[in-house]
């Protein structure tokens, strides 16, 4: 299955978090104080879908969703129209293990690092992780009341110890190098740029936030394309530094930059194709 990137940074795979959380706002039909807990345990996806549906949400399955920072692949639901990712674990004991390596303000996971699009929010019943990325009060409540409070995210987060803790600063925690992600899908590079600019203003829904600017890429950071169409590409830097040489579909190509600069690259199948790193 195509590598879904999602947007937002650090890893051994910092994956452009634009990835594709819809960030849609829902109607407003009532509080999310108001929305009344469900008595039946949240124990797997079937049990999730019948829970929120009893809180009067629209619920309606959107498809898969493959993530590098989880080891499960995961569902799409549509909650009032408003993208939740979920990913059902073999059993509470993976679940928890993923949930371990997900830093308390969602901006990190592992060694990754994503772009989110909109504040990140992390849900967890049983053997069952929920993504939501969005500010939609309403389904934050629905949430809530079906999964219990978030144990990360956007928002207070506050330990079984009882004491809260100050979010990430994102810088990492050890001398790892950076690691980022680029799919290869319909004869395009994505994302083209790294790091992502800024998303036009005019191009966010109504009363959405502006993300914040990506982070710079630092000397040392490791880029690895997947070949996720169905023809072969190559990855050409213009100062030829590096070619990849031919990548079937599915094939990979990774290079580390030692050196801050500007580097222009493209396919030499298909000109076209363009894309740019900057590394400072």
């Amino acid at each position: 299955m195509k590598k879904i990137l999602i947007s937002s940074m650090l890893s051994v795979f910092v994956l452009f978090a634009v990835l594709l959380v819809g960030f849609a706002c829902s109607p407003a039909q009532q509080s999310p104080a108001a929305v009344p807990p469900q008595s039946g345990p949240v124990t797997d996806y079937a049990s999730l879908i019948e829970n929120l549906s009893a809180t009067g949400a629209t619920v309606n399955p959107a498809g898969e969703v493959e993530q590098p920072f989880f080891s499960v692949k995961g569902i799409v639901i549509k909650v009032n129209n408003n993208d939740v990712q979920v990913f059902e674990y073999s059993d509470a004991d993976a679940a928890e293990n993923e949930v371990k390596t997900i830093s308390p303000d969602g901006s990190s996971i592992g060694t990754s690092m994503p772009f989110w699009v909109g504040p990140p929010h992390f849900f967890r019943a049983e053997k069952l992780i929920a993504l939501y990325v969005g500010e939609d009060e309403y389904t934050i409540g629905i949430l809530s009341s079906v999964l219990g409070s978030q144990f990360a995210g956007s928002g207070p987060y506050i330990p079984e110890n009882g004491t809260p803790l100050a979010p990430t600063t994102g810088e990492p925690e050890s001398a790892m190098p950076l690691q980022i992600e680029v799919a290869i899908e319909g004869s395009a590079f994505n994302p083209a740029i790294l790091p992502p600019p800024s998303p036009d203003p005019s191009t966010l829904p109504p009363n959405a936030p502006q993300p914040a600017p990506a982070p710079n890429l630092p000397v040392g950071t490791i880029v690895v394309w997947y070949n996720n169409d169905s023809v072969a590409h190559t990855i050409t830097a213009r100062d030829n530094s590096f070619d990849s040489g031919d990548l079937s579909p599915g094939d990979t190509f990774q290079y580390t930059f030692e050196q801050s600069g500007t580097l222009e690259y493209y396919c030499r199948i298909h000109p076209s194709m363009v894309g740019k790193i900057i590394i400072e």
